[in-house]
């Protein structure tokens, strides 16, 4: 009887059983009522770790094939979608670890030990995915998927530290007594000149104001557009007269008229909120993530977040 992908189950196997009992015992203890108290998305970091157990436990426990798994295929599919949760939660982690820098502060311990765990088995799981067997498996579909959502990482992890480079742009060394001039975040331009900027560190094709046309009316133009990833970029900033309803409103619009454009798949909705004037920034980040259809995908991020 032929026995697929052997080293892939022979050695995710022997972690997971190596590692389960200290996860467990992690999730019990690194809890917030636990003596660590409340702190900056502790929800979402805790949900990290049980994602973490809860996946070792119910999916990747057993390996075979076909027994637990119905083809090669579906087990290399499904460590890539393990792979991918591992990714954001280690932003997750990352905006955690931003935040408390702000404040000049160590972050709790819970965020130190659930950072680490993620990085070790997100370790694991690429080490498993790189062995040669799983080669001839990867097809073309698979690769594309994983390199657009290395992208979107990337662009989630830029609009993550936006503040934080914002910040640091405008304390800049001094010059006969005076601070050298800078870029400083003013309006929704000076917003996308520094995104602009930011996004040349990971891409080389980027169109700004790309035109989409409009059948009803006159075209209007989109900030940027990634055009070999098909990524749209449309980027909004807070004001006194410019918060959640509006900011919904106008990105609202601006999903349905994207939908028509042949090169975009996708839509990063990036809202920058240094004042925090956002009454609800969780609930427009859910509404907007929710307007995804199937000809159009959208992540929401607003940095930062108070």
């Amino acid at each position: 009887m032929q026995i697929y992908l052997p080293e892939v189950q022979d050695y995710l196997s022997s972690f997971f059983k190596a590692k389960i009992q200290e996860y467990r015992e992690d999730l019990k203890n690194l809890k917030p009522h636990q003596g660590y108290g409340f702190y900056y998305k502790h929800d979402e970091v805790g949900q990290a770790l049980f994602n973490i157990v809860s996946n070792i436990e119910e999916t990747f426990w057993d390996l075979r094939i076909p027994e637990s798994f119905s083809s090669p295929e579906q087990l290399i599919n499904t460590l890539i979608r393990f792979r991918d949760i591992l990714s954001r939660q280690d932003i997750i982690c990352a905006d955690v670890f931003d935040h408390y820098e702000i404040e000049n502060k160590e972050p709790p311990i819970p965020v130190l030990e659930i950072r680490r765990i993620n990085h070790e088995v997100l370790s694991a799981v690429n080490h498993a995915l790189s062995l040669n067997e799983v080669e001839i498996y990867l097809s073309t579909k698979n690769y594309q998927e994983k390199s657009i959502e290395k992208s979107i990482d990337r662009l989630i992890l830029i609009c993550q530290r936006f503040h934080l480079v914002a910040q640091q742009l405008e304390d800049r060394r001094l010059d006969k007594g005076k601070r050298r001039e800078t870029l400083k975040i003013k309006d929704e331009y000076d917003v996308q000149d520094l995104l602009y900027s930011l996004l040349k560190i990971d891409f080389k094709d980027i169109r700004k104001e790309e035109v989409i046309p409009n059948f009803a009316g006159s075209p209007s133009r989109m900030d940027f557009l990634l055009k070999a990833e098909k990524i749209a970029i449309e980027a909004k900033i807070t004001s006194d007269t410019h918060k959640d309803k509006k900011i919904g409103d106008e990105l609202a619009a601006d999903i349905i008229r994207y939908q028509s454009h042949p090169d975009c798949e996708y839509l990063l909705c990036f809202v920058y909120d240094p004042q925090g004037l956002l009454k609800n920034p969780e609930g427009l980040i859910r509404d907007l993530n929710e307007s995804s259809n199937d000809k159009l995908t959208i992540h929401a991020i607003v940095n930062p977040v108070f």
